[in-house]
């Protein structure tokens, strides 16, 4: 048994170190929601990835409409508990995630994108 938890252990500690070889950066959560966003009368569907770093309280945003994911907002992390994360900042009012439903929410001058988001394993994209 204790062979096996420090195998365990091993294993974690190789994995993080490799992500720091390659220039990878890990970051606390990663949520990637297929969204619709709806401005005025017109509608569009797209994914969004949020990156959120709870040290920083920073969230890198990104929008993928189908040609990759692209640089959208940097947003604060104004709220985290165990029924929601709200993020803003950047011309956005709000963007709420339900941490039981998955549900997503935002609202800018721009219009309101809706949908529902999934937490995933992942490093940054934008590599510093």
């Amino acid at each position: 048994m204790q062979k096996n938890i420090g195998l365990a252990l091993l294993s974690i500690a190789i994995t993080a170190c490799a992500g720091y070889v390659n220039n990878e950066r890990a970051t606390d959560t990663v949520l990637v929601c297929p969204v619709t966003i709806t401005q005025g009368s017109s509608e569009t569907t797209a994914k969004r990835r949020f990156e959120i770093n709870y040290d920083t309280h920073k969230v890198t945003e990104y929008i993928d409409q189908g040609s990759g994911w692209i640089p959208e907002a940097t947003l604060e992390l104004q709220v985290a508990d165990n029924d929601k994360m709200v993020f803003a900042g950047g011309g956005i009012r709000a963007s709420n995630f339900d941490q039981h439903t998955g549900a997503y929410r935002q609202v800018d001058g721009r219009g309101e994108a809706s949908g529902t988001c999934e937490r995933t394993a992942g490093t940054r994209l934008n590599k510093f």
